[in-house]
Protein backbone atom coordinates (compact mmCIF):
# COMPACT_ATOMS: atom_id res chain seq x y z
CA UNK A 1 0.00 0.00 0.00
CA UNK A 2 3.28 2.71 0.88
CA UNK A 3 3.91 2.01 -3.04
CA UNK A 4 0.24 2.81 -4.16
CA UNK A 5 0.45 6.06 -2.07
CA UNK A 6 4.12 6.89 -2.74
CA UNK A 7 2.70 6.60 -6.73
CA UNK A 8 -0.27 9.21 -6.32
CA UNK A 9 1.56 11.32 -4.08
CA UNK A 10 4.14 11.38 -7.15
CA UNK A 11 1.25 12.41 -9.59
CA UNK A 12 -0.10 15.14 -7.37
CA UNK A 13 -2.74 13.76 -4.94
CA UNK A 14 -2.76 14.13 -1.07
CA UNK A 15 -2.81 11.41 1.20
CA UNK A 16 -6.44 12.04 2.20
CA UNK A 17 -7.54 12.12 -1.96
CA UNK A 18 -5.00 8.76 -2.08
CA UNK A 19 -7.07 7.07 1.09
CA UNK A 20 -10.33 7.91 -0.73
CA UNK A 21 -9.35 6.48 -4.47
CA UNK A 22 -8.63 3.18 -2.91
CA UNK A 23 -11.59 3.11 -0.78
CA UNK A 24 -13.31 4.07 -4.56
CA UNK A 25 -11.50 1.35 -6.07
CA UNK A 26 -12.46 -1.44 -3.27
CA UNK A 27 -16.20 0.26 -3.29
CA UNK A 28 -16.18 -0.26 -7.55
CA UNK A 29 -14.74 -3.78 -7.31
CA UNK A 30 -17.13 -5.27 -5.11
CA UNK A 31 -20.05 -3.41 -7.04
CA UNK A 32 -18.30 -5.09 -9.68
CA UNK A 33 -17.78 -8.27 -8.52
CA UNK A 34 -21.68 -8.25 -7.31
CA UNK A 35 -22.81 -7.84 -10.88
CA UNK A 36 -21.26 -10.40 -12.34
CA UNK A 37 -22.51 -13.12 -9.41
CA UNK A 38 -25.70 -11.69 -10.20
CA UNK A 39 -26.61 -10.49 -6.74
CA UNK A 40 -27.25 -6.88 -7.84
CA UNK A 41 -29.23 -5.56 -11.11
CA UNK A 42 -30.25 -2.69 -12.54
CA UNK A 43 -34.17 -2.42 -12.40
CA UNK A 44 -34.87 -2.13 -16.57
CA UNK A 45 -37.77 0.56 -15.93
CA UNK A 46 -36.15 2.71 -13.37
CA UNK A 47 -32.41 2.03 -13.77
CA UNK A 48 -32.01 1.92 -10.31
CA UNK A 49 -30.02 -1.62 -8.37
CA UNK A 50 -31.85 -4.11 -6.99
CA UNK A 51 -30.60 -6.54 -4.25
CA UNK A 52 -31.62 -9.99 -5.90
CA UNK A 53 -31.92 -13.65 -4.64
CA UNK A 54 -33.30 -16.56 -6.64
CA UNK A 55 -35.39 -19.51 -4.83
CA UNK A 56 -35.47 -22.74 -6.02
CA UNK A 57 -38.60 -24.99 -5.47
CA UNK A 58 -38.35 -29.01 -6.02
CA UNK A 59 -35.00 -27.89 -7.77
CA UNK A 60 -37.02 -26.80 -11.10
CA UNK A 61 -39.60 -23.19 -10.17
CA UNK A 62 -37.03 -20.17 -10.73
CA UNK A 63 -38.74 -17.58 -8.60
CA UNK A 64 -36.85 -13.82 -8.60
CA UNK A 65 -36.92 -11.71 -5.47
CA UNK A 66 -35.49 -8.39 -5.46
CA UNK A 67 -35.33 -5.20 -3.07
CA UNK A 68 -33.39 -1.89 -3.42
CA UNK A 69 -30.44 -1.03 -2.39
CA UNK A 70 -28.17 2.16 -2.05
CA UNK A 71 -26.36 2.90 -5.75
CA UNK A 72 -22.65 2.10 -4.29
CA UNK A 73 -21.25 2.72 -7.44
CA UNK A 74 -22.73 5.94 -8.56
CA UNK A 75 -21.85 7.49 -5.38
CA UNK A 76 -18.47 5.87 -5.85
CA UNK A 77 -18.26 7.36 -9.46
CA UNK A 78 -19.52 10.65 -8.17
CA UNK A 79 -16.58 11.31 -5.24
CA UNK A 80 -14.34 9.96 -8.16
CA UNK A 81 -15.12 13.04 -10.74
CA UNK A 82 -15.10 15.36 -7.87
CA UNK A 83 -10.97 13.77 -6.95
CA UNK A 84 -10.72 14.03 -10.36
CA UNK A 85 -11.54 17.63 -11.40
CA UNK A 86 -8.50 18.95 -10.24
CA UNK A 87 -6.50 17.16 -11.91
CA UNK A 88 -8.68 16.87 -15.34
CA UNK A 89 -6.06 18.49 -17.01
CA UNK A 90 -3.29 16.23 -16.69
CA UNK A 91 -4.55 12.76 -15.47
CA UNK A 92 -7.24 10.21 -15.97
CA UNK A 93 -9.42 7.98 -14.44
CA UNK A 94 -10.58 4.89 -15.89
CA UNK A 95 -13.29 2.54 -14.26
CA UNK A 96 -13.01 -0.97 -15.20
CA UNK A 97 -15.95 -3.10 -14.78
CA UNK A 98 -14.34 -6.53 -14.84
CA UNK A 99 -13.79 -7.76 -11.57
CA UNK A 100 -11.06 -10.20 -12.46
CA UNK A 101 -8.52 -7.15 -12.01
CA UNK A 102 -8.23 -3.78 -10.25
CA UNK A 103 -11.25 -1.67 -10.68
CA UNK A 104 -9.73 1.73 -10.77
CA UNK A 105 -6.62 3.34 -13.19
CA UNK A 106 -4.78 6.95 -12.86
CA UNK A 107 -3.40 7.51 -16.20
CA UNK A 108 -1.11 10.38 -17.48
CA UNK A 109 -3.25 12.06 -20.35
CA UNK A 110 0.15 12.88 -22.23
CA UNK A 111 1.29 9.24 -22.07
CA UNK A 112 -2.20 7.99 -24.20
CA UNK A 113 -2.18 7.57 -27.50
CA UNK A 114 -5.26 8.87 -29.46
CA UNK A 115 -8.37 6.20 -29.76
CA UNK A 116 -11.88 6.01 -31.28
CA UNK A 117 -14.91 6.91 -29.31
CA UNK A 118 -16.93 4.06 -28.08
CA UNK A 119 -19.69 6.02 -28.23
CA UNK A 120 -19.46 7.06 -32.04
CA UNK A 121 -18.15 3.21 -32.74
CA UNK A 122 -21.42 1.51 -31.00
CA UNK A 123 -24.07 3.96 -33.02
CA UNK A 124 -22.60 3.68 -35.94
CA UNK A 125 -22.63 0.00 -35.38
CA UNK A 126 -26.71 0.58 -34.87
CA UNK A 127 -26.70 2.36 -38.00
CA UNK A 128 -26.18 5.69 -37.48
CA UNK A 129 -24.35 7.99 -39.69
CA UNK A 130 -23.20 11.54 -38.95
CA UNK A 131 -21.55 14.16 -41.50
CA UNK A 132 -20.48 16.79 -38.96
CA UNK A 133 -17.23 15.61 -37.13
CA UNK A 134 -17.36 18.06 -34.54
CA UNK A 135 -21.46 17.52 -33.15
CA UNK A 136 -20.79 13.23 -33.78
CA UNK A 137 -20.08 12.57 -30.51
CA UNK A 138 -23.08 14.35 -28.96
CA UNK A 139 -25.33 13.42 -31.44
CA UNK A 140 -24.22 9.42 -31.31
CA UNK A 141 -24.76 9.89 -27.79
CA UNK A 142 -28.31 11.28 -28.61
CA UNK A 143 -29.08 8.68 -30.62
CA UNK A 144 -28.32 5.43 -28.76
CA UNK A 145 -30.15 7.15 -26.14
CA UNK A 146 -33.30 7.69 -27.97
CA UNK A 147 -33.02 3.78 -28.71
CA UNK A 148 -32.69 3.09 -24.90
CA UNK A 149 -29.25 1.42 -25.88
CA UNK A 150 -26.44 1.09 -23.20
CA UNK A 151 -23.90 4.17 -23.30
CA UNK A 152 -20.10 2.90 -23.35
CA UNK A 153 -17.27 5.17 -22.04
CA UNK A 154 -16.18 7.75 -24.49
CA UNK A 155 -12.86 5.73 -25.06
CA UNK A 156 -11.67 2.53 -23.88
CA UNK A 157 -8.24 2.38 -23.39
CA UNK A 158 -5.97 -0.46 -25.29
CA UNK A 159 -5.02 -3.23 -22.79
CA UNK A 160 -1.09 -2.10 -22.82
CA UNK A 161 -1.96 1.48 -22.05
CA UNK A 162 -3.67 0.82 -18.88
CA UNK A 163 -1.46 -1.94 -17.79
CA UNK A 164 2.16 -0.66 -18.64
CA UNK A 165 1.54 3.21 -18.47
CA UNK A 166 -1.17 3.57 -15.70
CA UNK A 167 -1.36 3.27 -12.08
CA UNK A 168 -3.63 0.76 -10.73
CA UNK A 169 -5.11 1.69 -7.62
CA UNK A 170 -5.74 -1.41 -5.85
CA UNK A 171 -5.34 -3.13 -2.66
Amino acid sequence: MIRLFNGLSALGFTYDESAALRRISLTLSAWSEAECNGEIERNEITGKPERVSRAYINGATNKRHAWPVADREAGALRRLAAIMAPHKRRLLAYHQGDPRGCALYIVRRKSLRTTENQIVLKARSHGFVCGNPDAEEQKAFEYLKSRKLTIPAPFTLPADQYYTRGLAVCA
